[in-house]
């Protein structure tokens, strides 16, 4: 009779450790696979803001002159307020902060679910710094960021432009 007893303890001390050993697998697992679509969450977000800034400081959109349109809301199908890569031309950035809203912006973008702030500031420190958006608040998460360099008017004949830091922010 003991023996019989003992094979049945030591089954059911075996089945307890193995429904242990299970459950911290299954939690495990579980915190694996939250960390990695966080990771792949960030990464899209990434790849994303860095997408929008090339496109923006790096092309002239579509058209090429949209900045003197009549309506460069409608009439605009690709935003770039470049002359060429990491020139940007004042007159559309100007156009692009009046009459574009940021839902224009965010819409010719396709990033209507996210957050975005751009502030563009002149590396002398000169001036005032001209924002697009809302700087991101105390709550918000997975705020990423992304610092360019271009020079500013550098299209104008005899000048070379001033350079100018132009952070993006993105986070959704």
């Amino acid at each position: 009779m003991r023996k019989g007893q003992t094979g049945v303890f030591d089954l059911i001390v075996a089945v307890i450790i193995a429904i242990i050993a299970l459950f911290a697998l299954a939690i495990s697992w579980d915190r694996f696979v939250i960390k990695l679509n966080d990771k792949n969450e960030y990464n899209d977000l990434q790849m994303k803001l860095f997408q929008i800034s090339d496109l923006l400081i790096s092309s002239e959109g579509t058209p090429t002159e949209w900045d003197i349109a009549l309506d460069p809301v409608t009439d605009t199908s690709s935003l770039g307020i470049a002359y060429y890569d990491r020139c940007i031309s004042q007159n559309k950035l100007q156009r692009l902060q009046n009459p574009f809203t940021l839902v224009n912006i965010k819409e010719k973008l396709h990033i209507e679910t996210y957050n975005l702030f751009i502030n563009f500031s002149r590396l002398d420190n000169f001036g005032t710094p001209i924002t697009i958006g809302t700087p991101p608040g105390a709550t918000d998460q997975k705020i990423i960021s992304l610092q360019r360099y271009a020079m500013m008017d550098c299209n104008n004949e005899g000048t070379r432009g001033e350079p100018y830091q132009i952070t993006f922010k993105l986070w959704g």
